[in-house]
């Protein structure tokens, strides 16, 4: 009834990493380093998925996730424990999971079928499905629409960013170009 392997398609891959922020050195909690992931800048293509919460009757983000949408790619970043606590509550080890980022970038069939036309290094089904899920190629989707949405630099609170700029030592005139004696008047 299920055929050979042969006979199927690939219509969707879903790549994905995650982050722990304990195991990286990051000295902020998940729920604020999703509150900074959320002021991502959304490029053109994609809209972010937003639903409604609360009594306001407005949409808006979800809490401790970051979800935008084309017709070929979603890509949904979110806080992994607070996902299994809402969803799988009672998850065996679900406080090892409490530091992780979760980034996923799920290619849907046009993005697919598009990533199939530009490999050329394959005589069969079996030997595509290799160059698809391969490493290499999942660590280039990755990277690529990590930087595309939620860009490249570091992540820190307005404490730490002002502690940084004051260790630089500036002169004054720089400094509060810079926003750092600007917010301490």
């Amino acid at each position: 009834i299920l055929k050979d392997f042969y006979f199927y398609s690939i219509n969707r891959v879903d790549y994905c990493v995650n982050f722990d922020l304990e195991d990286l050195g990051i000295g902020l909690y998940p729920a604020d380093y999703m509150v900074l992931i959320q002021q991502a800048d959304i490029p053109n293509h994609f809209i972010e998925h937003k639903e409604y919460q609360g009594t306001t009757h407005r949409k808006k983000p979800g809490l401790n996730s970051f979800y935008l949408k084309n017709n070929s790619i979603h890509i949904n970043c979110y806080w992994k424990y607070y996902q299994l606590q809402t969803q799988f509550p009672s998850v065996p080890y679900i406080d090892d999971s409490f530091y992780i980022i979760r980034f996923e970038v799920q290619c849907l069939y046009l993005k697919t079928h598009l990533m199939q036309k530009q490999i050329k290094d394959y005589d069969n089904f079996e030997n595509l499905i290799s160059v698809m899920l391969s490493d290499e190629l999942c660590q280039k989707v990755i990277t690529g629409y990590y930087y595309k949405t939620i860009g490249r630099g570091d992540y820190c609170s307005l404490d730490a960013a002002r502690k940084k700029i004051k260790s630089m030592n500036f002169n004054q005139n720089k400094e509060k170009a810079k926003g750092g004696t600007y917010y301490y008047d």
